[in-house]
């Protein structure tokens, strides 16, 4: 069965553009890359590298997975990567979020939630290659829209960053009785740029519930003419203001020299680790196919805090579970969020 469309209306016209705006106004510093460069990023046995490598299936797709750990030792990442079923993507998301949310509240003597935090976006990928993302702060999911015949390639950012530059954010913050100060919510325990995710004193200003953004393929005739790929990756991966326009043209130098396209995953976090990045990455990387039998959830969770390896860990641990049916998700019935609609002939890929 496909993922149910969300209905148009003037709320998600609304909100649709304002995440393409961010997406225009976020394009790095148009660097250029060269197929010498890049292919000296690739054989680099510099210190300044990725510490996992990685490539398996899920639901009949290729999946490439990249980690640079231990670069912020109190902010370690994790992924997720399953298949999973569900007719009706938005609510299995509003409803792990809410579970997610839950068992951190819960967590029993730790009290993970006081001092630590952490983001997350999780992106679900039906058999039928609709795509849903929910995401509670600043991690990403960017597809790149490659045509055969003419080789450019298109990013499309298909989820939008809670920052405090956003004014409905900040109007949140306010009434939440946080302060800013310099561009940061003024916490206990420190001063954050995000403004959601899970965590009582570091996201908690605007609360945890995601925007939910839904993203319908062409047919399949259609997608033959292009090669679609979707990317889930952590903030590290856009620091020192690379863009996914930076990765977009540094993919289209790549591809077009015939190389393969299975160590993207790679070239995108050697290129963010060569700028400086100070921050730890986490990316997972797929190429759509038509014609599987099997849906997939792919996500990444940043912690924050004393303890935010284990408030990411907990993020992709309880959806490790909702996706397999050993735990229920929650009702989802206090989801707030906005819910975007993309389709393929809003321009992007042709």
């Amino acid at each position: 069965m496909a993922s149910e469309n969300p209905k148009e209306d003037p709320e998600i016209k609304k909100a649709t553009e304002k995440a393409m705006v961010q997406g225009n106004r976020d394009v790095g510093t148009q660097r250029p890359f060269t197929l010498e460069y890049i292919d000296g990023l690739l054989t680099s046995d510099s210190e300044r590298k990725e510490d996992i490598n990685e490539q398996f299936s899920a639901g009949g797709l290729s999946i490439q997975l990249c980690e640079a750990k231990n670069i912020r030792s109190k902010q370690q990442d994790a992924y997720i990567v399953t298949e999973a079923t569900s007719p009706n993507a938005p609510e299995f998301l509003k409803g792990a979020f809410d579970r997610i949310h839950k068992d951190l509240k819960d967590d029993p003597g730790k009290g993970i939630l006081k001092e630590s935090g952490a983001v997350a976006n999780m992106c679900f990928v039906s058999k039928d290659n609709h795509i849903t993302v929910a995401n509670s702060g600043d991690c990403r999911t960017v597809m790149f829209v490659r045509n055969k015949t003419t080789g450019e390639v298109k990013p499309l950012r298909l989820s939008y960053d809670h920052k405090l530059e956003d004014p409905e954010i900040q109007r949140q913050v306010k009434r939440s009785r946080y302060t800013i100060e310099d561009g940061r919510i003024i916490g206990k325990y420190g001063k954050y740029r995000q403004a959601k995710g899970f965590g009582t004193t570091l996201c908690g200003a605007v609360d945890y519930r995601p925007d939910i953004t839904h993203y319908q393929p062409p047919e399949a005739e259609k997608l033959k003419e292009y090669d679609v790929y979707v990317c889930t990756a952590c903030d590290g991966l856009y620091g020192k203001r690379l863009s996914e326009e930076d990765y977009g043209r540094a993919m289209q130098v790549f591809l077009a020299a015939r190389r393969s396209d299975s160590e993207l995953a790679k070239l995108f976090i050697r290129i963010a680790l060569a700028k400086g990045v100070g921050d730890n990455i986490t990316l997972c990387i797929t190429k759509l196919a038509p014609e599987r039998t099997q849906d997939i959830v792919m996500g990444v969770s940043d912690g924050h805090g004393k303890k935010g390896e284990d408030v990411a860990k907990g993020v992709t641990d309880t959806m490790q579970k909702i996706a397999e049916n050993s735990l229920k998700p929650g009702s989802g019935k206090g989801f707030t969020g906005r819910l975007l609609s993309r389709f393929w002939s809003s321009g992007h890929g042709h």
